[in-house]
């Protein structure tokens, strides 16, 4: 008899309480839409201080974010957000570390959906 093993996601938390990812395994999985949530003027990713801290003490080392606008899958070391992230800060969403675009793996890369 085999016996598969599941691990449950543990939600993580914003500054504010707003559960935004869960914690899976070893990775920080969070789901965004590109078109809202990239940080135009670092060209690339920015989470809020807080929801990485935690996922590190829930032993997250990898960052994932699933892209809703165009099913790209990036992911990183979380390790790598000490080493090149750029702490920001915007009004109202606490503090924030940004990671550019060259610091992620990409897979899953589809066009993106123009609505007319």
């Amino acid at each position: 008899m085999s016996m598969v093993t599941t691990v449950r996601p543990i939600p993580v938390r914003r500054h504010d309480g707003r559960v935004v990812g869960h914690v899976r395994g070893h990775e920080l999985v969070l789901v965004r839409r590109r078109s809202k949530h990239w940080l135009r003027q670092l060209d690339g990713w920015s989470f809020d201080a807080v929801v990485l801290a935690q996922a590190a003490v829930l032993g997250a080392t990898h960052v994932v974010v699933i892209d809703r606008d165009t099913g790209t899958t990036y992911r990183t070391a979380l390790a790598t957000f000490g080493e090149h992230g750029v702490p920001v800060a915007f009004g109202g969403h606490g503090q924030q570390v940004a990671l550019g675009d060259c610091h992620w793996e990409k897979s899953g890369t589809m066009q993106l959906r123009l609505e007319v």
